[in-house]
């Protein structure tokens, strides 16, 4: 059984959906009163985060393949 959930929600477990769950709990939480979550600075943090990963494709895509071609794989 704990196998069979694992397999399924393994798709699931990326930065993005990391922060999404972050994200909404500081927001439910604000809502609530019961914190003070800066959601400003909470964003910011993702998307260095998340930058991260795309710069690391872009890079890739420009120097690893001739303009106008797909990239492929070695």
């Amino acid at each position: 059984m704990r196998e069979k959930l694992y397999k399924f929600l393994l798709p699931f477990l990326t930065t993005t959906t990391f922060f999404i769950i972050i994200f909404l709990a500081a927001w439910y939480f604000n809502g609530i009163g019961k914190t003070h979550f800066d959601l400003g600075q909470l964003q910011t943090f993702y998307l260095a985060v998340a930058g991260v990963s795309v710069t690391g494709h872009t890079v890739n895509s420009v120097f690893n393949s001739p303009r106008g071609q797909a990239p492929e794989r070695g």
